[in-house]
Formats: structure tokens, sequence, C-alpha cells
């Protein structure tokens, strides 16, 4: 369901310790941060939960990705980029299949079997709600996701 766009601005550090919090164990052992501390202070454009949501979507199909994998990782990086800050989550799972990955954003398309396909979908409108994207950048391995955020 669709909540009216909430205002506001929440520190990158403050939604990041709200995801890996949430994420638990899962993210344990698998993700790494490598986020400049300087960048963690710069207030993004938006409510802390519906960032956290943002996130949480991205890293939790990064983690799903490389699970059972015995190199798995999922490595989280952070950049200015005019007005914004680019939060890339890259993994080094098996990668997209190239037939989804112009529907990734579209509603109900799942790459994964048991999937609803509305996470993406969610995590982009409110990405661009406030003011921000989220794109798929292919690789040579893996997957690697750029959520930019706006700053306030």
């Amino acid at each position: 369901r669709r909540r009216a766009g909430a205002g506001g601005t929440a520190p990158l550090g403050s939604v990041l310790d709200g995801t890996l919090l949430l994420l638990g164990e899962r993210a344990r052992g698998v993700v790494r941060v490598e986020i400049d501390a300087r960048l963690l202070v710069r207030p993004l454009v938006g409510d802390r939960t519906r960032l956290e949501q943002v996130v949480i979507n991205l890293l939790q199909n990064a983690i799903e990705a490389v699970d059972g994998r015995p190199d798995g990782r999922v490595t989280l990086t952070a950049a200015l980029a005019d007005g914004s800050i680019e939060l890339t989550v890259a993994d080094n799972g098996p990668g997209l299949d190239p037939t989804i990955a112009a529907s990734l954003f579209t509603p109900f398309a799942s790459a994964k079997p048991e999937g609803l396909g509305l996470g993406l979908a969610i995590a982009r409108d409110i990405a661009r709600e406030f003011g921000g994207d989220i794109t798929h950048r292919p690789g040579p391995t893996g997957a690697t996701f750029i959520a930019r955020l706006k700053t306030a």
C-alpha cells in the first residue's frame, strides 16, 4: 500500500545502521560496508524507515544471490555524485538473466521462481519519490545495483 510522501531527512549512517540491524544474521559475514565515515553523516531526503526499505531490498536480493556460495560476498559502497549519494550494492552471485533485465523494475516481473516481483518496483518508487532512482548495471560477474539518493 502506498503511503503519502513523508518529509524529513535521515543521515546515511542512521539508514545503514537500521538496515543492518533489521537484516541481522543474514548480513553478517556476507555484507561488507566500505563507506567513508564522512559520508555517513550526510543527510538524505526522505524518512528513515522508507529509505531503509530501499536499501534492505537491494541487500536482501544480493544476499539471496550469493546464498550457498562458499565465496559469496556483497559489497556496499557509497560516493557523492551531483547532489546525491550513490549507494552501490554489488554481489558475486550468478548475475541476472539478460532476458529479465529489461523488466527488473516492472511490478510482478521476477527473476526468482518464488519471487513476487514487487521489491525492486517498490524500492525504485520510493527512491524516485525522494528525488533519486535505482538502476542496474550489468557486469562481468554478479549483479550491481545503484541507488541514487538525494542529499538534503
